[in-house]
């Protein structure tokens, strides 16, 4: 997503987006002297010259190559100098900045035919940020490479038909995928931003290129660094206008600012303005007021010339493309242009402002134009990426919840960046201290601090740790009519409030649940007569936490147990019709169907001699009831 320009206050003018305009090699005649006397700034130019060349600064070379410990036209061998890719195999002690590992199986996945052919891929610095692997302190880099619309392809991101330019908002720009001229058609893209030495004190670097898939012909190019939020600086952009064929690349600058507070920014910052304000009906009166840019502090080159002995310079491990996307190991002539900039020498350093752990960037977003006009339809884009002067750690922290279930609660926060940080967590976890990842037992604020070891930059968030223990409740009742012994079908529900699981058990193996097991409401068979059967029920919350209730209760018959003369009692008279029965072919027990005889006092199943004794034995010697 794009971020659209704040619409900044007069009071916070010193807080204004700054945009840049930087081009790429043998530039311009000064317009107008800096306030010192010494140098020029780079403006748009009356009469050519040799102004900006080849260089190398904070041991990183400025001479359109892209590989460490060389250097491709100019200056010495190289070897020794950082750039943005390693020679791994060369044993010298040049770095590359960007991280290459799995370049070979990549490259052969972008191929043309390949299963990632025309793919857009991002590529992150090699090195932790803030750290200083050879005596310099590396602060961020990306390498993108963008999708071509060469041979009927589609770019997937360009700038669609409308007001995309800028001198309009970003919200008022229009993207879509499609084709679009070779000399717009961004390949590369690449930004690294270090210091001059391995202390915050040290000149403060940026260093872009872009390599095109155009071979000749005028191109113009923007890089725009920006914020999400407007702190004391602001959105930057290198604008690159290559002329004459591609061969002139031509720099300016401009500041996001109001009409009219010109000179209240002059006099509180390190550079002058020039040229015209540029604005439109969309942002006025707010726009873009021209600055200059000290010669002194900038390189800059574009590949293959005519005075340069060789006419391509060696690709990235990923190879590179021409106009109608032949793969090559080498970039053609006037394809790649790259620069850099002395930032604290500009006046653009953020150590130099009150708080030294200020961000300068934030996103990088590579563009390209239709004309050298700062105001001309906006064509393809790269982007964007997250980028730039990450002073302050950027954190993003969430807590988890303590449950009946889960018992410790993690809290855990992503710090950008992620390595060379420090974790001080308060209060202390019960584990992770030190980490990014805490565990805490109690709910409550927990607050992390997070330091980047290089800088002592720190910020801190809070994390809620939240607690949720109500459990599920429930209950049963006795039925209001209790049901009949050895019957079926019989139900029981329970009251339960909260509770997403249940599990019902009983305490007579006699009595059976038969269906509704895992819900509330259960159908169940009763025991024999006289039997009691005692449900429990477990119920548990979402969060774990859990209750149980449980009821107990007989079951009921339709006569009574042991009275075989149906006389609504039992005494001796039905010991004697028992035996009548058995002995006598007498009546049988008056029991009524279908349930077992009322005859059967043992409850063994069968009406014998033996339920005369057992009934004989309860009436007259105090022996067990009878159990039919």
């Amino acid at each position: 997503m794009l971020i659209k320009k704040s619409n900044i206050s007069k009071t916070t003018t010193l807080g204004l987006v700054i945009f840049f305009v930087v081009g790429f090699a043998n530039l311009v005649q000064p317009v107008k002297e800096p306030a010192n006397g010494a140098g020029g700034y780079l403006a748009t130019p009356l009469v050519l010259q040799d102004t900006v060349k080849a260089g190398l600064a904070a041991n990183f070379g400025i001479e359109a190559g892209v590989h460490a410990d060389t250097f491709e036209y100019e200056l010495s061998d190289g070897i020794g100098t950082d750039d943005w890719f390693d020679r791994k195999s060369n044993g010298f002690s040049g770095i590359g900045v960007i991280d290459t590992t799995g370049g070979g199986a990549f490259r052969t996945l972008i191929l043309p035919g390949g299963a990632a052919a025309n793919r857009t891929f991002v590529r992150r610095m090699a090195f932790p940020q803030n750290s200083a692997p050879n005596g310099y302190l590396l602060l961020d880099a990306v390498y993108a490479r963008d999708n071509h619309a060469a041979g009927g392809s589609n770019d997937s991101s360009i700038f669609g038909p409308g007001t995309a330019n800028n001198t309009n908002p970003q919200n008022h720009w229009h993207f879509e995928i499609g084709g679009i001229p070779a000399t717009n058609d961004i390949v590369d893209a690449m930004a690294h931003i270090r210091r001059d030495g391995d202390e915050i004190t040290d000149s403060l670097w940026l260093f872009c290129a872009i390599s095109k898939r155009e071979e000749s012909g005028d191109a113009h190019n923007d890089f725009e660094l920006f914020q999400n939020v407007t702190l004391h600086r602001g959105d930057i952009i290198f604008s690159v206008d290559f002329t004459g064929g591609g061969r002139v690349p031509l720099p300016s600058v401009h500041l996001w600012i109001r009409e009219g507070d010109e000179a209240e920014i002059e006099a509180n910052s390190d550079f002058v303005f020039i040229g015209e304000f540029t604005t439109g009906p969309s942002i006025s009166p707010f726009g873009y007021a021209q600055i200059g840019v000290d010669i002194e502090q900038a390189f800059a080159r574009v590949n293959g010339l005519p005075e340069d002995a060789v006419d391509s310079t060696e690709a990235s491990p990923w190879g590179h493309l021409d106009r109608v996307a032949d793969f090559h190991d080498y970039i053609l002539a006037l394809q790649f242009g790259e620069a850099g900039f002395n930032l604290t020498g500009l006046g653009l350093d953020p150590s130099t402002s009150e708080d030294s752990c200020e961000n300068l960037f934030g996103y990088v977003l590579f563009k390209t134009r239709s004309s050298q006009s700062f105001a001309a339809k906006l064509k393809d884009y790269v982007g964007p990426y997250p980028f730039g002067l990450v002073r302050k750690p950027q954190l993003s922290c969430v807590g988890d919840t303590l449950t009946c279930d889960s018992t410790l609660a993690s809290a855990i926060v992503i710090s950008y960046p992620s390595v060379g940080v420090s974790y001080m967590w308060n209060p202390e976890p019960v584990s992770g201290q030190g980490t990014d990842h805490a565990r805490y037992d109690t709910p409550g604020t927990k607050k992390i601090l997070v330091t980047i070891d290089s800088t002592g930059c720190l910020d801190s968030c809070e994390v809620e740790i939240t607690q949720d223990i109500i459990p599920a409740t429930c209950s049963l009742s006795v039925p209001d009519s209790l049901p009949d012994c050895t019957s079926q079908g019989n139900i029981l529900t329970a009251n339960a409030i909260s509770a997403v699981s249940f599990e019902w058990s009983l305490s007579d193996s006699s009595w059976m649940i038969t269906d509704g097991q895992g819900t509330n409401s259960i159908t169940y068979t009763t025991g024999s007569s006289g039997s009691e059967g005692t449900f429990k029920l477990v119920v548990a919350a979402s969060n774990g936490c859990n209750d149980s209730c449980q009821v107990t209760f007989r079951c009921t018959s339709p006569y009574i147990c042991g009275d075989a003369n149906g006389e609504e009692g039992v005494d001796i008279s039905d010991a004697v019709y028992l035996i009548l029965y058995i002995f006598r072919s007498g009546d049988p027990p008056k029991c009524p169907e279908p349930y077992i005889s009322c005859g059967d006092v043992s409850g063994n199943g069968e009406v014998t001699i033996s339920d005369v004794v057992y009934l004989i034995n309860y009436l007259l010697k105090s022996g067990p009831a009878p159990i039919c």
